[in-house]
Order: C-alpha cells, then sequence, then structure tokens
C-alpha cells in the first residue's frame, strides 16, 4: 500500500515536473518573442526620432536663418528709418528757419507800413491844398497845389473853354491863373496862379501800387459846395474809358474806377488814399441814368509824368503806336480760332505809321509790350501813357498764323 502510494506520488512529480518543463519552455518561447518585439520597436522608435532629430535640426536651421534675415532687415528698417529722422529733423531746421524769415519779412513790412488815416485826418491834412477852379462867377471844377512853385493840376476839359480862371483855396483866399500847358489826350492841365501861397503841396503817390478795394476820398467843389468829402474804395485800376461829351471826346487811358460819389465841380480834384497822397486826378462819371457808382481818375504816375513834361516844356509828347485796335468778344475769338478772349487784336494798321514801319499787319494780336502782358487794348495803351515816350524802342510780341512774332517798334509823337 505503501509503496503504490509512493510511486503515485513520484509519478506525480514526474509530472509536474513535466509540465513545468514544458510551461518553462513556453514562457521562454514567449519572452523571446517579446524580447524581439520589444527591440523591433525600440529600434524603430529610435529610428523615428532620429527622424524627428533631422526634421527639428532642418527646421531649427531654417528658423535661424529666418531669424537672421529679419534680424538684417530689421537693421536696414532701423537705418533707414533712423536717415529718415534725420532727413525729417534738417527739414524742421529748414522750415523753422524759412519761417523765422517770413515772420521777420512781414513783421519789416508792417512797420514800415503807416496806419491809414480816417477820411476826417485825410480832410484835416490835405484840403489846405485842394482849390476851387472858377470862371470868376460860378465853379467849373476842382484841382490842387502840385509843387513847391505853387502850380496847380487839373483836368483838361475844366478849363479848355474857359477864357478867364480863378483858382480859390478852401481858406477863401482867391488868385487868378493862367495855363500853363493841357494834355487834352490825358485830360490833364497844369495852372500857374498869379499869387503866391504858402500851401505845402500834395504828394502825390506810386499808383502802381493801388490796390483794388482799397479806401478812395475825394475831395472837391461839386455844385460850388466847397471841401465836399466822399469816400468809396477803388473798384479797379487800368481803365481806357472815351472821356468827354457831345461837344468832344477823347479816350483816355491809365484810369482808376472808384466808387466815392463824385459829381459836376468834382472834375480835377484829387483822389486820396487812405494815407492822404493822391492816387488819382478825377476827370469823369457815368451818368446816373446810365449807371451808378462808378467814376474815373487819371492815375497819379501818368499825372506825374505829364504835369512834369508840361511844366518843363509846356507841352507833354503822347506816345504813338500806329494801330486801331479792339478787345476781343468770344466771337470775334471764335472767328480767329482762338480760344481766349485776352490779346488786342489789330484791326487798321496807319500807313507810314510805327507800326508798319516795324511789320505790324492788320489781324495781328498784341500780346505783350516789352514783356508786359496785354490782356485788352486798355493793357496796351495804358503802357504806352505811363512808360512810353516818342522815339523809344519798344518790342511788340504778336501772334499770327499761330506763331509768336516779337517785333521792334519806334514809337511815334500822337
Amino acid at each position: 500500500m505503501v509503496n503504490r502510494v509512493l510511486i503515485a506520488i513520484l509519478i506525480l512529480l514526474v509530472l509536474i515536473n513535466g509540465a513545468i518543463g514544458v510551461y518553462a519552455y513556453l514562457l521562454n518561447r514567449d519572452i523571446d518573442t517579446l524580447s524581439e518585439q520589444l527591440a523591433d520597436q525600440v529600434n524603430a522608435l529610435g529610428d523615428e526620432v532620429t527622424v524627428l532629430s533631422k526634421q527639428a535640426e532642418v527646421r531649427l536651421d531654417a528658423v535661424e536663418e529666418g531669424m537672421q534675415s529679419n534680424q538684417v532687415g530689421i537693421d536696414a528698417l532701423g537705418d533707414k528709418v533712423d536717415e529718415e529722422l534725420i532727413q525729417v529733423g534738417d527739414r524742421i531746421i529748414e522750415l523753422a528757419e524759412n519761417l523765422e524769415t517770413e515772420i521777420n519779412g512781414i513783421t519789416s513790412e508792417l512797420a514800415a507800413i503807416e496806419p491809414g488815416l480816417e477820411a476826417d485826418e485825410v480832410y484835416q491834412a490835405v484840403s489846405p491844398a485842394v482849390v476851387e477852379v472858377s470862371d470868376g462867377e460860378r465853379t467849373i471844377g476842382s484841382g490842387f497845389i502840385y509843387d513847391d512853385d505853387g502850380h496847380v493840376v487839373t483836368a483838361n476839359h475844366v478849363v479848355e473853354e474857359l477864357t478867364t480862371i480863378h483858382v480859390v483855396l478852401a481858406d477863401g483866399r482867391t488868385s487868378p491863373a493862367s495855363v500853363v500847358g493841357t494834355c487834352p489826350l490825358s485830360d490833364v492841365a497844369v495852372l500857374a496862379p498869379e499869387r503866391q501861397f504858402d500851401i505845402v503841396p500834395l504828394t502825390l503817390a506810386d499808383s502802381s501800387a493801388v490796390k483794388i478795394g482799397e479806401p478812395a476820398i475825394t475831395i472837391g467843389s461839386p455844385f460850388d459846395q466847397r471841401g465836399t468829402v466822399t469816400a468809396g474804395i477803388i473798384s479797379q485800376v487800368g481803365r481806357f474809358e472815351e472821356i468827354g461829351d457831345e461837344a468832344g471826346s477823347n479816350w483816355i487811358a491809365n484810369l482808376l474806377q472808384f466808387d466815392a460819389p463824385a459829381n459836376y465841380g468834382n472834375s480835377g480834384c484829387p483822389l486820396f488814399n487812405a494815407a492822404g497822397e493822391v492816387i488819382g486826378l478825377v476827370v469823369a462819371r457815368v451818368e446816373p441814368e446810365i449807371g451808378d457808382g462808378i467814376s474815373y481818375a487819371v492815375s497819379a504816375n501818368k499825372v506825374r509824368r505829364v504835369a512834369d513834361a508840361i511844366i518843363e516844356q509846356g507841352s507833354f509828347n503822347y506816345p504813338w503806336l500806329g494801330v486801331e485796335a479792339s478787345d476781343f468778344t468770344p466771337i470775334l475769338a471764335e472767328m480767329v480760332g482762338r480760344e481766349t478772349v485776352d490779346g488786342a487784336f489789330v484791326g487798321f494798321v496807319t500807313p507810314g505809321g510805327p507800326a508798319e514801319d516795324a511789320g505790324i499787319q492788320a489781324d495781328d494780336i498784341i500780346i505783350a509790350i516789352n514783356s508786359v502782358v496785354v490782356t485788352e487794348v486798355a493793357d496796351l495803351v495804358s503802357y504806352l501813357g505811363e512808360h512810353g515816350s516818342p522815339g523809344d524802342s519798344s518790342v511788340v510780341t504778336v501772334v499770327r498764323d499761330d506763331s509768336e512774332i516779337e517785333l521792334t517798334v519806334t514809337l511815334g509823337t500822337r
């Protein structure tokens, strides 16, 4: 019995040992398989890590290159910004210097400008030198003391038909007067009173500096009302108008247009600026039934030129070009193929006159004289009136067949 038990135990042990061996074999085989799989996964992971490392390295290199490129751009931008800041700084300095110069210039101009006078102050300052021109019975016009010799300047049409002339001062003193000379083409006359008056003559301004819109003051004797003051503004300069009446008229150049009231008896009176300087000699107005607020005065520069010539030689030799010209109308401009109405259209050239001798032809368009632009006939005759003299050589620019031509004209005497 005991032997059987032992034998059974031994057999059981042998079976258990065999089972353990089989299990150990199977376990070792699984371990080897797992080891191989793990090794493969480790190797694959290592390869993947290597690839990722290389990719990361490439990307890092690219990032580094990008950063270097950006740094170069940043450096360049910084240099450009520095340059522009320097330029801006220089420009600011330049503008500041220019501004300072402008301010200094304006300050100097303002300092040089004398404050304008009120009309009453102008009257108090200049009225003693304004005279009434009479035929001995009634007032015909006005005038003013021109120089230290007591010459009186008035309008030609005031005295041209008078046989007896008297001048009456603001304080009532009077004197007979004679005509020194006249210029009907300028409507200027110079008188010489027989008695000498201790009156300070008026100051004539540079009328080329007269501005449109500036104050204008007259002092005259309208309707026998001695010392009448009217005020207005300058409406325009450089007018060219026919002045006169049914008995006769002349085209007068170098006229200032103003709107201060001027009536019968104002002819020949001075037109003043706000500083009390004479800027013109009143010669005409548009009649009320035709228009209102339009009066004319010969410019002071023209008056000075004519009066000085009359005092020196008894007359004024008016320059002559020798053409009849007209302003353009839109229809006339269209007829000659022009897109502008600027210029003086030559309708007639006087045979044997200065213009013909110089080669100016009918249908020429005068656009300048001595480089002074001519936009209308008034510009041409005004230039001649204030700057031209007989015998002068003047360069006249004309348009002919769409071409500009410069012609030299020797001015004659009108």
